[in-house]
């Protein structure tokens, strides 16, 4: 079985896909269908899925299915506090350098509609920062005002990149496919 966002190419002999702001809404749905109590330690793992899907509940997409999961998970024993905490606030000073070096070098396109952030293979070794280290620079990239359509191109390998998209107006899901 897979479970995708909407963008899935259903190329699995059974797919489970629907178009949630979170894929921890379809996680979930498949949960209960199966019948499985939930605990505090899955239903923390749930949140902040729905979590880090959603940007902390700011994307356009989030509905109340998003908000009636993330409740039913508090309701479970989710800290989303905490949770809040990890994966949006806390930094290492490391990642704080890392962000200030990104930020400053922000190229704009189209009279400042578009902008690309871009960190390489030598500023994570400059600021002796993890990959993993770069959650929500997007989102820090798409609350420029002006910006109708973000790029967070992160080098992974020599001359090997991934690209996040996101936007306020336009189908970006087209253009990463």
């Amino acid at each position: 079985m897979s479970i995708f966002h909407v963008s899935n190419g259903r190329y699995a002999k059974i797919n489970y896909v629907f178009d949630r702001s979170s894929n921890c809404e379809n996680v979930l749905e498949l949960i209960d269908e199966m019948g499985v109590e939930i605990c505090a330690d899955m239903a923390n793992l749930i949140a902040m899925g729905i979590m880090t899907d959603t940007g902390n509940f700011r994307h356009k997409n989030v509905t109340e299915n998003t908000l009636y999961s993330a409740g039913k998970m508090v309701e479970k024993g989710a800290d989303l506090n905490n949770i809040y905490y990890h994966m949006f606030s806390a930094q290492t000073k490391n990642r704080a350098k890392l962000f200030g070096k990104t930020m400053q070098n922000i190229r704009y396109f189209f009279d400042g509609r578009f902008a690309v952030a871009t960190v390489r293979l030598q500023d994570f070794d400059d600021c002796n920062a993890e990959q993993s280290e770069t959650e929500g620079f997007i989102d820090f990239v798409m609350g420029i005002i002006g910006v109708e359509i973000g790029a967070f191109v992160m080098e992974t390998q020599k001359n090997k990149f991934k690209i996040s998209f996101r936007s306020k107006s336009a189908d970006v899901n087209a253009v990463a496919g």
